[in-house]
């Protein structure tokens, strides 16, 4: 998934460094979960990997919604999973379940349902500009502020920029507000050419 929008004709380097980050938090998870189980003597037991059914992803939308999924999937497994230990008595399975995987599980899924919701409110993806932007200014900031934190535990929140009047804003106000800013000065060129033509005509 990562890598289709890396293409030359989906270019959203965002998504991209989005997808590839969470792949590699998924094999990480996968490392641990099989480390614990030859550290406790058991034995590591490999299925097939089944290819994704689209691969074609047609738009960030689409990605994200099935990502969603995917993640929810993932985290009913993990429930399963820590049922099963406590129904084994199995304290330090169900401990390690619990800090290692199941609230990250839950930041990831609110964190894509917070993505999902404000690609909505934009109008993707029949509006061709929301990607762009939430692509540049959601999930480029994000990333950013990922790599300023120290933790494992960065929200992807789009940071709040306070227009000229100093009260900051909520974040898809901001989104509109840079977009006002860029298209403003192009009116004004507009505006400016409509008037010399009516005036040379």
């Amino acid at each position: 998934m990562a890598f289709y929008f890396d293409q030359d004709d989906a270019a959203l380097e965002h998504f991209d460094r989005y997808f590839l980050r969470q792949s590699q938090e998924k094999r990480e998870h996968a490392q641990e979960l099989m480390s614990l189980q030859n550290l406790r003597g058991g034995r590591i037991c490999l299925h097939d990997i089944r290819k994704p059914e689209g691969q074609g992803w047609e738009s960030g939308l689409k990605a994200m919604e099935c990502t969603f999924h995917l993640e929810k999937n993932i985290n009913q497994s993990l429930l399963e999973l820590h049922q099963l230990a406590r129904e084994n008595g199995d304290p330090q399975l169900c401990d390690f379940l619990e800090n290692d995987f199941l609230n990250q599980q839950a930041k990831t899924i609110k964190e894509l349902g917070g993505y999902l919701s404000n690609l909505h409110k934009m109008g993707a993806p029949e509006a061709g500009l929301a990607e762009y932007l939430f692509n540049k200014l959601t999930l480029g900031r994000s990333q950013k502020h990922t790599r300023a934190q120290t933790g494992p535990t960065a929200t992807g929140c789009l940071p709040l920029l306070a227009p000229p009047g100093g009260t900051s804003m909520f974040p898809f106000q901001n989104i509109l507000f840079i977009f006002l800013l860029s298209v403003l000065p192009l009116l004004a060129i507009k505006l400016s050419v409509l008037k010399a033509i009516k005036v040379s005509s």
